[in-house]
C-alpha cells in the first residue's frame, strides 16, 4: 500500500478541490491510501465530500507561522507517508507554500518523496509601487529556489509551471481531468425538463458561468459585460454557479446594473451538467487561471465558450475564443456578438477533449506515484 499524503490550503468548492475529488474517485483506493490535510481547525465548506469517501482528514492550525511549521512536522513525522502531494494556487499564499517548504526541510529524516503541484497562473497582488515589486521579484526568486527541490514538479499547464518554479522548469502536466461521459452526455439530456427545473427559459439567450464569487474570477466586469451584451440580446440571462466571498457584493452590484432580471444565481449544485445542457454560451474573464475545468466541461457540453487571454490556451478543445482582459467591456460584448452571429454553434475537436478524461489523469499521476516509491 503506497500511503498519499495531499496537503490543500482550503476546501471549498473550487477547481481544485473538484480535481482532488475526481482523482480520489477513480485512483485504485486497494493500492493508494489517501489522506487529506488542510489549513485550519475548523470544517471546510466542502469537506463532508472528503468524509463521504472516507478519507481521513487532518487539520492544522495557522495562527502563526511557527505554529503551522510545529503542527506540519508533527503531521509529517507522525503520518509514515511515502509520498506527500502539496497543491499550491500562490506561491504569496502562506499555507501551501509553508507546507511544501517544512515538507522538503524534513523528507531526509520522514523519507518520503514530494511532488509540488501548481494550480495558477499569477498572484492577486497587481497594484505595487516599484519598491514593492523589486521585493516581490527577490522574494519570488528565493520561494522559487525551494520549491524546486520538491522531488517533481507538477502543474496543471505549462504557464502554471512558469509561474510556480521559473521559466527554466520543466513541470510534469497532469491535465485537469474531468467525468468526461456525464458532461458530454449533457449534449443529450431532456432540455424542457431541465429548463423547467432550474427557471430557465429555453427561448432567451442564456449564458452561464460556474466560479466561485472572488476577485480571480473577474465578477463585476463579467456583469459589466452583460450589461452591454442586453444592447445585443435584450432577452440575454447570466446563470452563475457558485458562491464565494463577494456574494453579497455582487448581488449589490447587480441591482446598481439593473440586472435582476438578467442574472439568476442558483448557488452551489451538485449536477452542473444538467445546467449547462440548458444553456449556450459560457462566459469567464478570469484575471488568472491554471487550467480551469469548468471550461473543459463546459465544451464537453457543447458549449461556445469565451474566456480571458489570461486563461492558458492549453484548455481549448476548439470551442473556446479567447478575448483579451485589457478590452472593456463593450469591446468584449461587441466581440460576443460577433462570435454568435458568425458561428453560432460550438466547434468541438472530440480528439483533445479526450486528453481531459479523468481517467487519464489517474493514469498519468499512478504511474508517477509508483515511479516515485520505485526510486
Amino acid at each position: 500500500m503506497i500511503k498519499v499524503l495531499i496537503a490543500c490550503g482550503w476546501f471549498f468548492h473550487g477547481g481544485v478541490e473538484k480535481y482532488i475529488l475526481n482523482v480520489i474517485d477513480r485512483i485504485d483506493r486497494s493500492k493508494y491510501e489517501i489522506e487529506v490535510v488542510l489549513a485550519g481547525e475548523y470544517v471546510h465548506s466542502n469537506e463532508q465530500a472528503l468524509w463521504d469517501r472516507n478519507i481521513k482528514v487532518i487539520h492544522y492550525p495557522f495562527e502563526s507561522v511557527c505554529a503551522q511549521v510545529k503542527a506540519i512536522r508533527h503531521i509529517l513525522y507522525a503520518g509514515k507517508y511515502d509520498i506527500v502531494h502539496v497543491m499550491q494556487t500562490n506561491c504569496f499564499w502562506e499555507f501551501p507554500a509553508i507546507f511544501l517548504l517544512t515538507a522538503i526541510s524534513v523528507r531526509h529524516k520522514c523519507k518520503y518523496k514530494i511532488i509540488a503541484h501548481s494550480h495558477n497562473t499569477g498572484d492577486m497582488t497587481t497594484k505595487r509601487s516599484a519598491l514593492k515589486t523589486v521585493m516581490r521579484n527577490m522574494c519570488l526568486s528565493v520561494l522559487r529556489l525551494g520549491f524546486r527541490q520538491a522531488d517533481v514538479l507538477a502543474a496543471c499547464s505549462r504557464q502554471a509551471g512558469i509561474y510556480m518554479y521559473g521559466h527554466r522548469s520543466t513541470p510534469v502536466v497532469f491535465y485537469n481531468g474531468i467525468v468526461l461521459d456525464k458532461f458530454v452526455s449533457a449534449r443529450h439530456l431532456p432540455v424542457e425538463e431541465l429548463c423547467e427545473k432550474y427557471a430557465i427559459n429555453p427561448n432567451e439567450k442564456n449564458f452561464v458561468v460556474v466560479a466561485r464569487m472572488t476577485d480571480q474570477k473577474n465578477p463585476f466586469f463579467l456583469l459589466d459585460i452583460v450589461s452591454e451584451l442586453i444592447r445585443y440580446y435584450p432577452n440575454i440571462k447570466l446563470m452563475w454557479v457558485g458562491t464565494g466571498e463577494l456574494s453579497q457584493d455582487i448581488e449589490k452590484y447587480i441591482k446598481k446594473k439593473n440586472l435582476q432580471t438578467h442574472v439568476n444565481i442558483l448557488g452551489v449544485q451538485t449536477k452542473v451538467f444538467e445546467i449547462l445542457s440548458c444553456c449556450d454560451y459560457f462566459l469567464l474573464p478570469s484575471k488568472m487561471e491554471g487550467a480551469p475545468l469548468v471550461l473543459i466541461e463546459a465544451q464537453a457540453a457543447g458549449l461556445m465558450c469565451f474566456a480571458s487571454d489570461r486563461v492558458p490556451n492549453i484548455i481549448d478543445c476548439g470551442a473556446v475564443s479567447f478575448i483579451e482582459l485589457d478590452k472593456t467591456a463593450e469591446e468584449w460584448a461587441a466581440e460576443i456578438h460577433w462570435q454568435i452571429e458568425n458561428e453560432p454553434k460550438a466547434k468541438v475537436n472530440e480528439a483533445l477533449l479526450q486528453r481531459f478524461d479523468v481517467n487519464e489523469t489517474v493514469k498519468a499521476l499512478s504511474e508517477v506515484y509508483d515511479r516515485l516509491v520505485e526510486s
